[in-house]
């Protein structure tokens, strides 16, 4: 009989180190890929929030000394006449009167808006132009992703200083000055921002192997015009990684920039916007299904390409409910809103003027109501 319970009990004690033993090797991977994480993640540029924006005053907005031309609405080219004094005044008055006397800013616990900057930044004398703007909000109440590009050609007021494009707001006062006018202008709170250069942009995907995309002709031609002035710049034979097909295609990292700089097509920025928005569409289908190898992979390559000011506990916290944000609904949208907006002359610049009640109003609904 005591045999019998001395060979269970060395029967259990087995089974018990076994179970102790696996689990031991589990935490142990399961620590070892975290950390790996960790320290990837560890060599992004985060930038806390100091209250302080430095502002680039020899900043001068370049001129355009070449004609204004839009689509008329019939779908013709037409140069657009510089408006009148008087319309110039009564268009910044609007953009001031928003900011000081518009609607209340809204924001909301369950919804957190991150900004999307690509800069297009050629060296390190100045912030850059933020090439390429997209709010991402995810509204967890409502189960939603919104991503909304704001085109760079948007006229706004930056307090202190004067009205001008939407771009150059990054490249008076980095990503900080950026936040503050979007929400100054457009009446909403913004949560963090996540700033990438081209360079960054480009390594991402390619380390995920591409992104497939379809392209017509006509943007497989107009994408090889800017891959070829990148190789240019960059010292590389010009018809390096130029697209030799259209269609359904895998765009490298350099043809997905090509292909998402495009404005010289019918659509111009708006639909160049929308190029954006499908580029980065793709991405995130192919994180969602990419290794946490290639992952950790990415955060590596692209660290010193990539600035950011979402805390430590925040960006755990966010990563954790990526799972239950790729399950939502995604609404993809654009400012400015269709029949919302007038298109203008200003100083040989072509301004995109929202009609500023019935944008905001709009886009509060779209993220909050």
């Amino acid at each position: 009989m005591e045999n019998g319970s001395h060979k269970k009990y060395k029967i259990r004690r087995k089974i018990v180190g076994i179970l102790l033993g696996t689990c031991m090797f589990f935490a142990f991977i399961l620590g070892g890929c975290y950390m790996v994480f960790m320290h990837a993640v560890g060599k992004l540029n985060y930038v806390p929030d100091s209250g302080e924006i430095q502002m680039n005053l020899d900043y001068v907005e370049e001129k355009n000394y070449e004609p204004v031309m839009v689509l008329d609405d019939n779908g013709k080219i037409e140069e657009l006449q510089p408006a009148s004094e008087e319309k110039v005044a009564e268009i910044k008055q609007n953009i001031w009167n928003n900011i000081q006397n518009g609607s209340e800013k809204k924001s909301r616990e369950d919804v957190t808006n991150i900004l999307l900057i690509g800069v297009d930044k050629r060296d390190d004398s100045f912030p850059g132009n933020s090439d390429s703007m997209i709010l991402v909000s995810a509204n967890r109440t409502k189960k939603t992703v919104t991503m909304i590009s704001f085109l760079r050609d948007l006229y706004v007021g930056i307090e202190g200083r004067d009205t001008y494009k939407l771009n150059a707001a990054h490249a008076i006062g980095g990503a900080p000055l950026l936040l503050k006018v979007m929400e100054d202008n457009f009446r909403i709170d913004i949560d963090y921002y996540v700033s990438v250069d081209f360079k960054g942009f480009e390594e991402v995907i390619d380390i995920l192997g591409g992104v497939p995309m379809e392209i017509t002709q006509e943007e497989q031609e107009a994408a090889n015009k800017y891959i070829r002035d990148m190789n240019v710049d960059a010292g590389l034979e010009v018809n390096t990684e130029i697209l030799n097909s259209y269609g359904s295609v895998v765009l490298t990292g350099k043809q997905a920039l090509g292909f998402s700089r495009i404005r010289s097509l019918a659509g111009a920025d708006f639909q160049r916007s929308n190029r954006q928005r499908r580029v980065l569409s793709a991405v995130l289908e192919t994180v969602r299904s990419a290794s946490f190898l290639d992952i950790t992979a990415v955060a590596n390559q692209v660290a010193q390409y990539v600035t950011y000011n979402i805390p430590s506990d925040v960006f755990m916290k966010l990563l954790t409910e990526v799972p239950d944000f790729l399950s939502y609904q995604w609404i993809s949208e654009r400012i400015p809103y269709d029949d919302m907006y007038e298109h203008y002359n200003i100083g040989g610049q072509g301004m995109l003027v929202p009609n500023w009640q019935e944008t905001v109003s709009q886009l509060q609904s779209r993220l909050y109501d």
